[in-house]
């Protein structure tokens, strides 16, 4: 078996970064280029987790009332952040969470 890390990088994580981003578009009506400057990642990898293109397993995360949560919080605090906010511990802690829940052993 792989690591739990190894495995959720690819399969989780672009999921999550889908989900706050659509949260930030959304419920706060910031921008693609907004997000994307928020987030440190291109405005093109925001417009693809928009239309569903990247990100694809979001329907495990959305189904857990506790992760949903934690998503966002955090889509909340970057959203409302004068720029760049540094998520990476708000992330561990969503993986912590989807670990928890065991989301990732339905990927495997």
């Amino acid at each position: 078996m792989k690591p739990y890390c190894e495995t959720i990088v690819p399969k989780i994580l672009p999921a999550v970064r889908s989900l706050i981003a659509k949260e930030m578009l959304d419920k706060y009506n910031l921008t693609q280029q907004q997000v994307s400057n928020k987030l440190n990642i291109s405005q093109a990898a925001i417009s693809q987790y928009y239309r569903n293109m990247r990100g694809t397993n979001i329907e495990l995360l959305k189904n857990n009332l506790e992760i949903m949560q934690k998503i966002k919080e955090l889509a909340k605090k970057i959203a409302l952040s004068d720029n760049q906010y540094s998520s990476e511990q708000n992330i561990c802690e969503i993986c912590r969470l989807i670990r928890k829940n065991n989301v990732i052993d339905k990927l495997i």
